[in-house]
């Protein structure tokens, strides 16, 4: 291979693949195999010289939502044998969207809708070995594109078309910590005991021209000659996305660290950029730089409160560690270092639900769902410095273990799982949840099923995730998701067996599809110094847009505090919320028709709280209108059938029943916090998001139908971020 007259570097690369027949170089003679459809063609043109140029022979490969794969066993001899190793790929896609360009147990590479494209590292880290996911630069593939990325002397640089990207430290020795094929055009995870996984996703659908692996760093001249260009250059002053990926690779290395200071600092930076975002909510929680999924971990501990959530921007469940959120107020948060990590072989895939409790010398403990080698399992392990590392871990449930969390009872601990059985179960019974007990926290017995999920017209499956068993003196709550329904009733220690009062159980949240909530957290601030139970939830439908500086899905909910009365629960925002109030608008008394709207303010910011009071002889329908630009929400109170909804310009439309006392007014309860809604009706919640993404402003006005209306009276809040 000859490029103007000098020899191309890949005919020193370790491994090569031209497409001609894609069977590799005479030193790794290895053939791809094709997933899916695969056609082959001979450029033409400008095209067949630009690749000539590279020391190429002008055969592409033509991905259509294929790939081509290398076996693991023989992947494994291209893992990097030091510190040092370059990787080249020159392709063009015919769309641009998320697909995965490179996969594999050491090094991956993945393009994410946003335009961020993002490498994958296996590193070891002090703890153990683990896989990380490192923005590296806001992209555009378009056209014909040479992609190198170099690791040497502990910095990854990376090149598109032969224009310096990213520089960023790599303070870790890469080494793999899996076992998985090398996969072109596409990615898996090879996790086991899950549908799916052995089939590559996120597939690309483009051309193919070459790849290649050196172990070894390439010289700037050979990128130069791989990237048809004289000499290299740089992409200039940092810009807010450069600056974003440095601050969130930088935060991993921080966490590695165990480094508090460092994290927080590099979570400001992140956040200071969030908070520019038009479409995010900013009094919710969400992740800066990536998504936020389910609330695990859930915690008060030396009073500050604590949630984890998966780390990742691009895949849920895979190779995702936990980020760790911290507030004193439930209300303003910071991030502390990642952990626990995945970087051991029971859990190198995934970790999934914890939960913290304390044991009976008062250390603060863990029991998490591990997905490893050997498939799930429940896994033990320590915090021994305030909830900052996670050590020695420990399989105790080795078998099955999903999702679970621990009490005490009598002399013995406990833990509920679930079980799944993907609707195979006769007599109309769904997935099961199932009780453990132990004398020591390691030795676990199954004492069997105490509840099984129905199978209904809205949950055919009966399908049941992180079910958790609270008790209230003698009355138990379960609370299960997958249909996010709780069931009161109470527990027979005799036959283990939770009775429900109810069979068919009550929607927790009746408009959010959220997947997941944790009940877990428990603090001393009720009323008269009790314990109050706090309700985190996720809500999943808002995310980044075009304009977005950074990707960032979902959020979570605002906590609610969980109350048990008679046959249902009641749910309310924390009192906290109370110390964002800022201006006060407000009416007494006002008077509507039937049919009636009264508009009560205009062009206000969509940061606020609203409660209105109505008295409880109404019969009628009445509530709120909310106006978002040419858009109409309405949150109505229907008296007569003691129900409320909400509809118009939302993305969960919704209704359910309210509960009410006799001779005590009705409350309506909203806050709106940009695109997110929460609606409290005498502590009965439902959210949603306003369809509109970015809205400037909202409008507020009373509404009646049907009949004439009071209301008591009518407060807004304008919220101070």
């Amino acid at each position: 291979m000859m490029m103007n007259g000098q020899i191309s570097p890949l005919e020193r690369a370790d491994a090569f693949w031209d497409m001609q027949h894609h069977v590799g170089s005479w030193r790794f003679p290895y053939e791809l195999e094709p997933i899916g459809e695969v056609l082959y063609e001979k450029l033409e043109g400008d095209e067949l010289d630009a690749s000539e140029a590279r020391g190429l022979n002008g055969f592409v490969c033509r991905l259509n939502d294929s790939c081509l794969s290398l076996n693991s066993y023989r992947a494994a001899a291209l893992r990097p044998k030091g510190d040092s190793f370059s990787f080249y790929m020159r392709l063009k896609l015919d769309e641009i969207n998320c697909c995965t360009l490179l996969s594999s147990d050491f090094l991956g590479l993945t393009l994410h809708p946003s335009g961020y494209l993002f490498a994958f590292l296996a590193q070891e880290i002090p703890t153990g070995n683990t896989y990380r996911e490192l923005p590296l630069a806001r992209v555009t593939l378009r056209g014909w594109c040479d992609l190198v990325l170099v690791i040497k002397k502990g910095i990854l640089r990376f090149y598109l078309n032969g224009e310096l990207k990213c520089s960023l430290p790599i303070k870790w020795r890469v080494k793999p910590g899996f076992w998985d094929d090398f996969v072109i055009g596409g990615r898996r995870c090879c996790k086991p005991d899950t549908c799916g996984t052995t089939i590559p996703h996120a597939r690309v659908k483009g051309l193919i021209d070459a790849v290649a692996l050196w172990q070894g760093a390439l010289s700037d001249e050979e990128i130069a000659c791989l990237s048809g260009c004289d000499e290299l250059t740089s992409a200039g002053p940092e810009s807010v996305e450069a600056v974003a990926c440095a601050a969130y690779n930088a935060f991993f290395d921080a966490s590695a660290d165990k480094n508090l200071d460092a994290c927080r600092e590099q979570f400001d930076i992140l956040r200071s950029y969030a908070v520019k975002d038009e479409s995010r909510p900013l009094y919710h929680l969400t992740q800066p730089f990536g998504a936020i999924f389910d609330p695990v971990g859930a915690f008060w501990y030396e009073g500050k409160y604590h949630i984890f959530s998966y780390r990742n921007v691009n895949y849920l469940l895979e190779y995702s560690s936990l980020d760790h959120y911290v507030s004193e107020d439930l209300i303003h948060w910071t991030e502390w270092p990642i952990g626990p990590f995945t970087d051991s072989p029971e859990d190198v895939f995934c970790i999934y639900l914890l939960n913290h409790f304390i044991d009976e010398k008062g250390n603060v403990r863990v029991l998490y769902t591990g997905q490893g080698h050997g498939g799930k399992c429940g896994i033990l392990a320590d915090s021994n410095d305030g909830m900052i590392s996670y050590t020695n871990k420990k399989t105790v449930l080795p078998l099955y273990h999903h999702d679970g969390h621990v009490f005490r009872h009598g002399d013995r601990w406990y833990t509920i799982t679930s079980r799944m059985c993907k609707g195979q179960r006769p007599d109309g019974k769904g997935d099961a949840v199932m009780l453990f007990s132990s004398d020591n926290l390691e030795n676990w017995v199954e004492e069997g099923e105490i509840f099984a999920q129905p199978k209904t017209p809205q949950n055919p499956s009966g399908f049941l995730e992180f079910p958790y068993l609270l008790f209230f003196g003698e009355r138990a709550l379960l609370m299960v998701g997958g249909d996010i329904r709780y069931y009161i009733g109470r527990f027979d220690w005799e036959t283990k067996c939770f009775i429900p009062d109810n069979p068919e159980g009550v929607r927790i949240d009746s408009t959010d599809p959220f997947y997941c909530f944790n009940p877990m957290c428990v603090d001393h601030k009720g009323e008269g110094g009790s314990e109050r139970r706090i309700v985190m939830g996720l809500y999943p439908n808002v995310g980044s847009t075009g304009e977005s500086l950074m990707p960032w899905s979902c959020v979570h909910t605002m906590p609610r505090v969980l109350t048990l009365e008679d046959d249902h629960i009641r749910l309310d925002p924390v009192p906290e919320s109370e110390a964002l109030r800022g201006v006060c608008h407000g009416a007494e008394k006002i008077t509507l028709n039937a049919d009636e709207i009264i508009m009560i303010e205009n062009h206000l910011p969509p940061f606020l709280e609203m409660s209105a009071v109505f008295s409880p002889q109404l019969q009628g329908d009445f509530g709120l209108l909310l106006s978002v630009g040419a858009d109409e929400i309405r949150i109505l109170y229907h008296a007569g059938e003691g129900r409320y909804e909400v509809s118009g310009a939302v993305q969960n439309p919704g209704s359910s029943s309210a509960h009410s006392v006799p001779g005590e007014p009705i409350e309506l309860r909203v806050f709106m916090d940009r695109r997110l809604i929460e609606i409290y009706v005498n502590g009965q919640v439902c959210t949603t998001s306003t369809t509109a993404l970015s809205p400037k402003s909202v409008s507020v006005g009373l509404i009646s139908e049907n009949s004439r209306t009071c209301c008591e009276s009518f407060r807004i809040w304008e919220l101070e971020i």
